[in-house]
């Protein structure tokens, strides 16, 4: 059975799709205007960030409006994992629930 992929283009139509069809986990993949959506909505209950030992220079950013105008409204994550992968590093970020729009 080939798996059912999920697109969205705005936050507010991931949850109730997600409901609808059962979905538990959804994997975001986009630029920052979506990754910024998301978490700005408090839709992101997981960050895996790969670390490279490189440096490119300039780039894009990797969140456009996430919803943070001052240090008080910063989404704040804990460090759930750390791994290596050949020279790489895979983080594993999780919500502190004490953040903006992580309260539980």
């Amino acid at each position: 059975m080939t798996p059912r992929r999920l697109w969205y283009s705005t936050p507010t139509t991931s949850p109730k799709w997600s409901r609808r069809w059962g979905y538990t986990d959804v994997l975001l993949e986009g630029g920052p205007r979506l990754a910024g959506a998301f978490l700005a909505a408090g839709y992101v209950d997981v960050i895996e960030a790969y670390i490279a030992p490189i440096l490119l220079g300039a780039g894009a950013s990797a969140l456009v409006d996430a919803g943070v105008h001052t240090i008080t409204d910063a989404h704040r994550f804990r460090l759930e994992s750390a791994v290596t992968i050949g020279p790489d590093i895979l983080l594993s970020l999780v919500p502190e629930s004490s953040a903006p729009g992580n309260e539980e």
